[in-house]
């Protein structure tokens, strides 16, 4: 679900698995683009082939949503990040990056999901590590986020746009 991209920060997200070393963890990466060299080098480089998986684009990625158990965003910015708003719609649990654009609206400033400082791989680490030793608390804010979805649904953004052109 992301582009392979240095915008992206998927080797942010790499560091931060290679942190975690005795938990049993299978990191998917959906996607292609001008650092997949980079970041296979780096799987390779640091033994996390049975961890990381990377699979080529997926036009249709619920499938993989149904199957995750976390969704992590590690982009240095975002417009609206649709991604996130996917994983919080199929249950998945979210934990992103502190990224301008539209992260803050969604997560509610880590009501809906959790946030993190790109400052230093172990802030991500951690969050991992909470997640895997208790996920309940992540499944409840999602399941509180899914309420918060209603607010980027189609028939409410044109709802606001009318209400600001009558307004002027």
């Amino acid at each position: 679900m992301s582009r392979l991209s240095r915008e992206k920060n998927i080797l942010y997200l790499l560091k931060a698995i290679n942190f975690i070393k005795d938990k049993n963890i299978i990191l998917k990466i959906i996607g292609d683009g001008p650092q997949k060299i980079l970041l296979n080098a780096f799987v390779s480089k640091n033994r996390l082939s049975h961890k990381i998986k990377f699979l080529n684009f997926k036009k249709d990625v619920k499938k993989y949503l149904k199957e995750s158990d976390l969704f992590i965003n590690c982009s240095f910015f975002e417009g609206f990040p649709n991604s996130v708003v996917e994983a919080l719609n199929h249950n998945v649990p979210v934990v992103c990056s502190k990224s301008h654009g539209g992260v803050f609206d969604i997560l509610k400033n880590n009501k809906y999901g959790y946030l993190f400082d790109l400052n230093k791989v172990e802030n991500l680490s951690s969050l991992i590590l909470n997640f895997l030793n208790n996920d309940k608390l992540f499944l409840e804010k999602t399941k509180n986020a899914k309420k918060n979805l209603t607010n980027f649904s189609v028939k409410e953004c044109v709802n606001k746009y009318e209400n600001l052109i009558d307004s002027l």
